[in-house]
């Protein structure tokens, strides 16, 4: 979260900033749970096919799209000795992917450990992939790192690409910097991956305060005619370009990284905070007030938004209007008193959000504010509610009555382990709106006070 604003001015330490939330730990036993309830399922699953070879088996998984079809999954527990005894067929990797999409990682795990010692090398790296990216929706950044070595063989150019990528990320998450970064830079040019992984080495650097080292990789990436044009990417590049910037007090440079962020995207709000707090740093008020009032008006009321009310207040007192002063923060406080009103009495709905997964997005808007599920819950839990929604309209058709009453014990726990997390983004929304409420109210006293003592 930002608050950055708040720790400039002179009366912060008047509140302490709200801490951030803990995470919520109750979506690893889900997930073990839902791994065991598909395994049941699966085998569940009527089929008369027999396979007497992998390559017949493997040419079935691809014909049936294995993402989609649970018959995959199936017929790969069900032949797992056949797998393993013919583990050096050349799409032995499909059965990986196959498991994986319903979930099946100890099978999974099983067969990639096979392939290691027997398997095709390309075969290997391919399913590395798959377990790698598996773990890392997961968190479990150790299981990555360790699927991700193991396939560093000899698969193709863009499958090594997006293995180093997946290596790096969850190296980097382990704070093993200089391991992730020697990843990163295996990543070819051609790859998809290879933008994100040149920005991830610029934060490593940047986080390692090596930053002139961040910034000229931030710099040649935005300056690279070659690369696809993607505005919400530069616009993030130059986000994080500018708050570096600024942190090194390079204010005047930070202010212009800023500037070349867009006026209608995700980073839009963030850009109008940095260049407000640059021109602060600078002393230009009036730079800082013209973005204040462009952050203020702004129809996204994220929380660099929420900060605008309080910061006005703050701008006119730098400026020596004390009316002006007192009136912005009387109406910070009244702005924050109403927001906090409506977020708190606002009804949650989880079928909300589970509405917006379907639609591949993690959001939801709740008095016309919006949140974000990404920093309180794992991408897992969004592709198992995903997968249990997906999964719906068979389960009568399982004409098992325990497993289906499985199925309504687990779809309700991921029903109430989202509505936790959505109280969790409001409460700590709400902590941060008091808290500013708290400053505006503190600043309004001390410019009346000082108003009161001049002759």
């Amino acid at each position: 979260m930002w608050l950055v604003a708040a720790a400039l001015l002179p009366f912060a330490a008047a509140s302490k900033a709200p801490a951030p939330p803990s995470p919520t730990a109750e979506w690893a036993t889900l997930d073990a749970r839902l791994e065991q309830w598909l395994g049941k399922v699966l085998l569940a699953v009527p089929s008369k096919k027999q396979f007497s070879t992998v390559g017949a088996l493997a040419k079935f998984c691809q014909a049936n799209e294995p993402d989609n079809d649970p018959q995959c999954a199936a017929h790969a527990l069900r032949h797992l000795a056949l797998i393993e005894r013919d583990i050096h067929h050349r799409d032995a990797a499909v059965f990986v992917r196959g498991l994986l999409a319903w979930n099946q990682r100890g099978t999974a795990a099983q067969i990639h450990s096979q392939l290691i010692k027997f398997g095709d090398k390309s075969a290997l790296t391919q399913a590395s992939v798959l377990l790698a990216q598996y773990d890392i929706a997961r968190q479990r950044w150790q299981e990555a790192v360790g699927a991700a070595a193991a396939g560093d063989t000899a698969g193709g150019q863009e499958e090594m690409s997006r293995l180093r990528f997946l290596h790096g990320v969850a190296l980097q998450e382990l704070r093993k910097h200089r391991a992730a970064l020697t990843q990163y830079a295996k990543v070819t040019r051609t790859s998809p991956h290879y933008r994100q992984a040149q920005l991830n080495m610029a934060i490593a650097n940047i986080r390692q305060d090596w930053w002139t080292d961040g910034h000229a990789i931030i710099t040649e990436l935005l300056g690279d005619p070659h690369q696809a044009t993607d505005a919400a990417f530069n616009d993030r590049l130059n986000t994080v370009l500018g708050f570096s910037l600024m942190r090194q007090q390079y204010y005047r440079s930070a202010r212009d990284a800023f500037r070349n962020v867009g006026l209608d995207g995700p980073y839009t709000n963030k850009a109008l905070l940095g260049i407000l707090l640059s021109a602060m740093h600078q002393q230009d008020y009036v730079g800082a007030l013209n973005a204040a009032k462009s952050l203020n008006r702004t129809a996204v009321r994220d929380l660099p938004a929420d900060e605008a009310p309080l910061l006005l207040g703050y701008i006119y007192e730098r400026l020596q209007q004390p009316a002006t002063a007192m009136a912005a923060y009387s109406e910070a406080v009244d702005y924050y008193g109403k927001r906090v009103a409506a977020l708190t009495a606002a009804q949650l709905d989880a079928s909300v959000i589970r509405a917006n997964l379907q639609a591949g997005d993690v959001v939801f808007t709740l008095a016309e504010t919006r949140f974000e599920l990404e920093d309180v819950l794992p991408a897992a839990v969004f592709s198992n509610v995903r997968l249990l929604d997906r999964y719906r309209p068979r389960v009568a058709g399982l004409n098992n009555r325990a497993l289906e009453a499985e199925y309504r014990v687990l779809d309700e726990a991921y029903a109430k382990l989202l509505r936790a997390a959505m109280q969790q983004v409001v409460a700590q929304r709400v902590s941060y709106l008091n808290h500013y409420m708290s400053q505006a109210r503190f600043g309004l006293a001390a410019v009346h006070e000082q108003a009161g003592a001049a002759p």
